[in-house]
């Protein structure tokens, strides 16, 4: 069986061309606190992320696991507390507000939850997209803004405004206005977060596609887990951190035939932590410490049955009567290392009787 990695090359002359040593995003203990009222909230607790020239990544996190903070932090909005983070080789936490401003018009490009956010509602398509490139002389500005239009399938509303077309529409409008000045990484905030199921994957696929085409790395901050079936890379945020990974790549058979395969991996930070995905935590009723084994190739993880097995109430009963002497016979004799005690006969003669012991049990009558 052979494996093909999904992510095609870089087309000459895109984002991915750009040779800064490094990783498109790299986040190495994040931490962003803020305080509200006297009272510290730490958002992000030492996270750690790694994205690739190229990659295209869904960061997915419910309400308050800190992936909103760590996009604003990428996109400049917002400063870390402590530890480093880098966008196309750029520190972000050293950056004079002059740098600011060229970082987020050149490096960064963004798309947004809300579609009104994303285009100038009294420009069409077309001039939505050419506004990034007012720089550029006018036949470089048409030929973009078609190439651009035409690759994200949007040729046809070109001279629509916003409010003309459909939200799926304006999002791939909006992804092509974020691309034109041909940024290293495309940032998205939601971007599917107003639309229906048929339409988000249109809109993901676009995203897709402009990354294959244009080289552009594509970060997708989301809470919605069906996203992770569009993309190659998912990486689950929890509790300000990194947690768990899911990569997958495509496999082909002996029989030529194309499967997809996705492999879950939990982020180990470097002071050796890591967090078990909460399902494996539930089925296994994992909870205050687990038992490790090392073996030659792997790491066995095991509950605690001492501390998870349930305590067993005490029972206590009222011995039958005549049995008790001899129960504490049988225990002191075991006790003794002598075993436990045979059971008393019922046609045992008294001890008044020395003969009895030997008669047969009719000659008793």
């Amino acid at each position: 069986m052979t494996t093909t990695d999904t992510r095609p090359a870089a087309t000459p002359g895109g984002s991915a061309s750009r040779d800064h040593g490094g990783p498109d995003i790299l986040c190495e203990d994040l931490v962003r606190i803020y305080s509200t009222e006297g009272v510290e909230i730490q958002a992000l607790q030492g996270l750690n992320l790694r994205v690739e020239p190229g990659d295209v990544v869904a960061l997915v996190g419910a309400s308050g696991s800190g992936k909103s903070t760590l996009l604003n932090i990428l996109s400049g909005l917002d400063k870390p507390t402590g530890g480093r983070a880098t966008v196309a080789g750029v520190n972000l936490g050293s950056m004079s507000r002059q740098q600011r401003v060229h970082y987020q018009r050149h490096t960064v490009g963004f798309v947004w939850q809300q579609t009104s956010r994303n285009l100038m509602p009294f420009l069409t398509a077309a001039e939505n997209v050419a506004l990034p490139l007012l720089i550029s002389n006018a036949r470089e500005r048409r030929e973009r803004v078609g190439e651009l239009l035409e690759l994200l399938g949007v040729a046809d509303v070109r001279d629509r405004r916003p409010a003309e077309m459909s939200g799926g529409q304006q999002q791939r409008v909006a992804i092509a206005t974020a691309v034109a000045n041909n940024p290293a990484v495309l940032l998205a905030d939601e971007p599917t977060g107003e639309l229906d199921d048929a339409m988000s994957a249109v809109v993901l696929d676009a995203m897709r596609e402009a990354s294959e085409r244009l080289g552009v790395t594509v970060l997708i901050v989301t809470h919605d887990p069906t996203i992770a079936d569009h993309v190659r890379r998912t990486v689950q945020i929890r509790d300000g951190r990194t947690s768990t990974e899911v990569l997958r790549h495509t496999e082909v058979d002996e029989h030529g035939v194309e499967h997809l395969v996705a492999q879950e991996y939990t982020v180990i930070d470097r002071a050796g932590r890591m967090q078990l995905p909460s399902g494996y935590v539930t089925e296994l009723g994992l909870r205050d410490r687990v038992r490790l084994e090392l073996e030659p190739d792997h790491v066995g993880v095991w509950p605690d049955a001492e501390r998870n097995k349930p305590v067993e109430p005490e029972h206590h009963e009222t011995p039958a009567a005549g049995t008790h002497a001899q129960d504490e016979v049988s225990t002191e004799t075991h006790d003794r290392g002598e075993g436990p005690a045979e059971p008393a006969d019922r046609h045992t003669a008294p001890d008044d009787d020395p003969n009895a012991a030997f008669r047969r049990p009719e000659e008793e009558q």
